[in-house]
């Protein structure tokens, strides 16, 4: 497992988003913050044209709208691909019109869909790299682990974790262990935000204001990762440091212990790599997912 850095990576590229939804919208703020990308860079496209072009008025003057996603590839050395993965090798083969040349490479950002499920409907030759961010990019704090296709190239990935740093931490990894990785950091958020609103629903009955109790509880969140990620101790190690004989720490732990919770959590990591194995094989199949 390896971080990747590139300084100069993207010195002249030219990208294109492929659907410009939630996601696309905040990696391109991420690109724009960090200055590794000028507007007059990006060109995206989507199919619903008046809301992208209102969206870009609004948050992302000076990017290119494009008329296709043919014109987009041949105006972009970059192409994200940023739809839905129910509609990502449909509308991929779509574009097997489009001339696509020894510069280009594809980034896709489509959970459940394996980087051969993409180049099975491109030119053969084409360079892919498979992503898998979460939704915290949209703070700067995002998770995101890339994968090469057979064709990419290692500075294709150097590229690719340079665009998805200016957004968080970006990690490689072999493709066979994306769907943990989607189960783990992709679908977590919204693990962390329920663990946030039952420690809201725990505070506000015991009499605390319920914003508070969710502050206290997110505010606890972060500091205990900032405490795991700079020391480097074991968790284990740092929920011993906080437990003192016979204190309110251990009859807490013991609830939890009592409640399943580890085993509880270790269900939700497989139940979701499951399901995102069950939906590469409907990609796979050209189900509707």
């Amino acid at each position: 497992m390896a971080k990747c850095t590139e300084a100069d990576a993207l010195n002249g590229k030219r990208l294109g988003f492929i659907g410009f939804g939630f996601m696309a919208q905040n990696l391109c703020r991420g690109f724009f913050y960090k200055k590794i990308l000028e507007a007059d860079q990006i060109t995206c496209y989507d199919v619903n044209q008046s809301i992208l072009q209102q969206v870009v008025a609004e948050k992302f003057e000076g990017i290119h709208i494009s008329a296709s996603n043919l014109d987009l590839i041949n105006s972009s050395d970059i192409i994200v691909i940023a739809v839905k993965p129910n509609i990502a090798l449909r509308l991929l083969a779509g574009l097997k019109e489009a001339v696509v040349t020894s510069r280009h490479l594809f980034v896709s950002i489509c959970a459940g869909i394996s980087t051969r499920q993409i180049e099975d409907v491109l030119p053969t030759n084409t360079r892919i790299v498979r992503t898998m961010p979460n939704s915290s990019v949209a703070v700067g704090y995002g998770v995101t682990v890339t994968s090469g296709g057979r064709w990419a190239l290692p500075e294709d990935l150097r590229i690719t974790c340079r665009l998805f740093e200016s957004v968080g931490i970006c990690l490689e990894l072999p493709e066979k262990d994306l769907n943990t990785v989607t189960a783990i950091s992709g679908s977590g958020p919204a693990y962390v935000y329920t663990g946030i609103d039952a420690a809201g629903d725990g505070g506000s009955m015991l009499g605390l204001p319920r914003d508070v109790a969710q502050k206290l509880a997110a505010h606890t969140l972060i500091g205990a990762a900032k405490m795991f990620l700079e020391t480097g101790q074991h968790p284990s190690a740092l929920k011993d440091s906080v437990c003192s004989p016979g204190g309110t720490t251990l009859a807490g732990l013991f609830a939890l212990e009592k409640g399943g919770m580890r085993a509880l959590i270790m269900e939700t990591i497989k139940s979701a790599h499951d399901r995102a194995k069950e939906l590469e094989e409907l990609a796979r199949r050209g189900s509707n997912i």
